[in-house]
């Protein structure tokens, strides 16, 4: 019967706070509320923290665009940069961009295309049709 409690306790918590998480995410976006914004970027970093992927990917996301939160575009890159390595293919699409643009790294039209190609392979969508765009020499 306790076990039961507590899991009923538990669940209750975990409901209130992803109800926040939502609401403080809703705000952060549309109202760029700073303290909505906080609680979405500290709830990201301690998933992050503990491995839960996407929450990484949105992390290095909103790093990269400054979103509510101070722009750290080389903590963006590093991110996307572990992720690919994990087999992430979306975080290897993006490093490809980082790459594009030198946002947060070198510029490299090499390591952006070995990105690119790593994103495809891997399953994303979008990298294959930017490769399909690409002449083959």
């Amino acid at each position: 019967m306790r076990k039961i409690l507590l899991t009923l306790v538990f669940l209750s918590l975990s409901a209130f706070a992803n109800q926040n998480f939502e609401q403080s995410l809703t705000s952060c976006i549309t109202k760029s509320n700073e303290n909505a914004c906080k609680v979405v970027t500290d709830t990201l970093e301690a998933k992050c923290y503990v491995g839960d992927r996407v929450s990484c990917f949105f992390l290095a996301d909103i790093l990269g665009r400054g979103l509510g939160i101070s722009k750290d575009v080389v903590r963006s890159y590093k991110m996307f940069k572990k992720q690919c390595e994990q087999g992430s293919s979306e975080a290897c699409y993006e490093l490809s961009v980082k790459y594009l643009q030198g946002n947060g790294t070198e510029h490299s039209f090499d390591l952006s295309a070995a990105a690119l190609e790593k994103a495809c392979k891997l399953g994303s969508k979008r990298a294959c049709d930017v490769l399909a765009l690409v002449p083959n020499e």
